[in-house]
């Protein structure tokens, strides 16, 4: 849970950006957070690393 200076809980507001992927094996996002109460705004860097072997496939479409 991200938090303000001011103590309140901030509440996500956008993704900018999204660098990588599941076959790179990481996804790292820019996303901006801002706080109900007092207005703040943080930008965020968030990464999410995968393991190589802990890919699941749930559907497969085909584009016609």
């Amino acid at each position: 849970m991200l938090t303000c200076k001011c103590g309140s809980k901030l509440e996500w507001e956008d993704t900018s950006d999204v660098e990588g992927g599941i076959l790179e094996g990481y996804i790292i996002e820019q996303q901006l957070w801002t706080c109900p109460k007092c207005q703040a705004e943080y930008f965020v860097q968030a990464r999410v690393n995968f393991k190589e072997n802990d890919i699941e496939i749930d559907q497969v479409l085909e584009n016609v």
